[in-house]
């Protein structure tokens, strides 16, 4: 293996080494990694193959610079070790989308609505809902379940 690639956090792939040679034959592959990013954990990296001819790669967190070494072995016991670096960049992250569910119409004597939240998105999942009266709004009213999906407005 020759060169750098990159991939986007989750990582998720395989590195081949079905090219290496010998003179007559290859009885061993023994796949590592050479170096890591300081941030990287053994936890977040897994290695399946290692003893392969094909090393698969899962990358759960931790950007940066991997390189991973091959080293082959023959029935002589010679080796000869390739080293291959993969950048491993950050994940997207996009802003999340707010969606209120549809305008309210209330008649007399109805004096409170519940307005659905739970149609807002966001790539990694929204982890705080926050529900504000605009400035132009009315100052009556209460509200309930601020930090929910849904609130509640009573005494309209």
């Amino acid at each position: 293996p020759a060169g750098k690639v990159s991939f986007k956090l989750p990582a998720d792939f395989s590195l081949n080494g079905i090219d290496s040679s010998d003179d007559d034959k290859i009885v061993s592959y023994a796949w590592s990694i050479e170096a890591r990013p300081v941030a990287s954990s053994e936890n977040f990296v897994k290695l399946i193959g290692e003893n392969t001819d094909t090393l698969h790669v899962r990358v759960s967190q931790g950007e940066g610079e991997f390189r991973f070494k091959l080293e082959v072995k023959d029935k002589e016991g010679l080796t000869g070790s390739a080293s291959k670096s993969v950048q491993i960049l950050a994940e997207d992250d996009f802003p999340p989308s707010a969606k209120v569910s549809s305008a309210l119409v209330l008649t007399l004597p109805e004096n409170s609505a519940v307005l659905y939240g739970n149609e807002s998105k966001d790539d990694h999942g929204i982890t705080k809902w926050e529900w504000q009266k605009s400035s132009d709004s009315p100052k009556t009213g209460d509200m309930t379940g601020t930090t929910t999906s849904n609130l509640t407005l009573a005494n309209l």
